[in-house]
């Protein structure tokens, strides 16, 4: 998939300095990924609660002996995990009347294959129960839709349940595998799960309640990054006048993004 972008500071295109807005590319990636980092690390916290961090892993070399293997294993996991998703869901809000769903992030492992982290609420007794129940269920689930083995953060999971992790260390935790920090510079860099093509397009999803609550969407991160171009505090209430005032395709021109912070 051609991107448009030649290099890491710029991103001209045929039609004139219009950014391509890829997260494979090097330029638009790096602000792609810095605001999922943020989006995740911010409503994640949010929740406030204990969490728990499920694991869905690939098969092994058995099933999955090359790269061309992978490669069509990859291509196909979104829609396998969402089968396995909504059948273990309403096998636990069935039994239990809700579960607290938080958020997901694809992993693309250095042998080429993808994980699955996902973060489940348990901060109440009904939420621990759901997120058991709906653990248990994925793991029954998983070889029919030729997935690996669960990780529920202990040995014996499936006895005593989920590990129970505080919400800012899970989001810490998924927000690595979209955009690590540099050790030397504490900057977001990008993640392999980011550039890869047979990484599925939506690499990570949080629940539309914590983003409608916080408000922080990649939306209105995009939006930030333009008042501080523009050089006006998104946190004196001067955010939506900036926006309102300002081209249409100011958001996407190299110009305003190479400048943004």
């Amino acid at each position: 998939m051609s991107s448009g972008c030649s290099l890491p500071s710029e991103c001209p295109t045929p039609r004139g300095g219009h950014r391509c807005k890829s997260r494979r590319c090097p330029s638009c990636g790096l602000l792609w990924a810095g605001d999922q980092r943020k989006k995740l690390l911010v409503n994640i916290s949010a929740y406030g609660g204990a969490v728990g961090l499920l694991t869905l892993t690939a098969p092994g070399s058995a099933e999955l002996p090359d790269q061309a293997a992978m490669w069509r294993w990859n291509s196909t996991a979104a829609g396998r995990w969402t089968r396995m998703h909504r059948l273990a869901s309403q096998t636990a809000k069935r039994r239990h009347g809700a579960l607290t769903f938080i958020g997901w992030t694809w992993e693309y492992q250095r042998r080429g294959a993808l994980h699955k982290h996902a973060i489940l609420g348990m901060e109440t007794a009904r939420e621990r129960a759901a997120a058991h129940t709906y653990a248990l269920a994925m793991e029954e689930l998983r070889q029919a839709h030729d997935f690996g083995f669960i990780d529920g953060g202990r040995r014996d999971w499936r006895r005593v349940g989920l590990e129970v992790v505080p919400a800012e260390r899970a989001a810490r935790y998924v927000a690595k595998y979209v955009s690590p920090l540099d050790r030397r510079t504490g900057k977001p860099t990008l993640s392999e799960t980011v550039m890869r093509p047979d990484v599925p397009a939506l690499v990570v999803y949080v629940s539309r309640e914590l983003t409608t609550a916080t408000g922080v969407t990649m939306r209105f991160l995009r939006r930030v990054r333009l008042c501080w171009v523009l050089g006006i505090d998104p946190v004196t209430g001067e955010l939506v006048r900036a926006i309102a005032a300002a081209p249409a395709d100011a958001l996407s021109t190299s110009s305003l993004a190479a400048r943004a912070p």
